[in-house]
């Protein structure tokens, strides 16, 4: 990104020069006010394409930050688990320093799901559920240990595989047809099953109810 907007600004730099003495060659005896006046408003319109390039430029390598994708996968016999390569690239890439070896976290969220972060995303969670106040919410409390006890760390073996704890395994209701799911900063493991007729229930939801609860939040479709 540095990069980019440096060079941004080399290309504007050169092209405001280039327009400027254009002008002046043309204006005659005035062309110095001219070429003032074209300088500041081609300066002025270049900052804004500038600023819109940066805007793109920063959408686009957040987007490439993110984990995104639905992919049906199979648990081995021995409790391993494929990460598809578009998964572990952005795991790589974004969420691991140049001397640590890609690693997720893994905890149990439900029956139906285990929940993968990169480890430096669980470490953030961590931090927010030791602070949380569950005194006098006992189901808070209880949730908040779940997700903590259960939690393990997962290392990437050569062929792309982690090894999922057999304790977990055996607290969800899924074997080994799986759906692996990206969902911004983690991924989310759910049986086959359960996870499509989850989405058979959204798609399910009735229109006119769907409206008025999405009408009462911020969210711009």
């Amino acid at each position: 990104m540095c990069g980019r907007k440096g060079s941004l600004k080399r290309f504007s730099g050169c092209f405001f020069e280039f327009f400027c003495v254009e002008i002046s060659s043309f204006a005659g005896l005035g062309g110095f006010a001219v070429s003032g006046i074209f300088y500041y408003s081609v300066g002025l319109w270049g900052k804004v394409v500038e600023s819109v390039a940066l805007l793109i430029f920063s959408l686009l390598f957040w987007a490439a930050c993110m984990f995104r994708g639905t992919h049906e996968l199979t648990i081995d016999t021995k409790g391993r688990l494929a990460i598809p390569a578009k998964f572990r690239e952005v795991l790589s890439r974004e969420f691991v320093g140049e001397d640590d070896a890609p690693r997720f976290v893994v905890t149990l969220d439900s029956r139906d799901r285990l929940l993968l972060y990169p480890e430096v995303e669980w470490e953030k969670v961590e931090q927010q559920l030791l602070a949380l106040n569950v005194k006098g919410k006992p189901n808070l409390a209880l949730y908040q240990n779940l997700l903590l006890h259960n939690a393990d760390t997962l290392d990437i073996d050569g062929a792309g595989r982690v090894l999922l704890p057999a304790n977990l395994r055996r607290l969800v209701n899924f074997d080994k047809d799986v759906m692996l799911l990206g969902r911004v900063n983690r991924l989310e493991l759910w049986g086959r099953e359960q996870k499509l007729a989850e989405t058979e229930a959204a798609l399910s939801i009735s229109p006119d109810e769907l409206d008025f609860d999405l009408s009462q939040t911020d969210l711009q479709l």
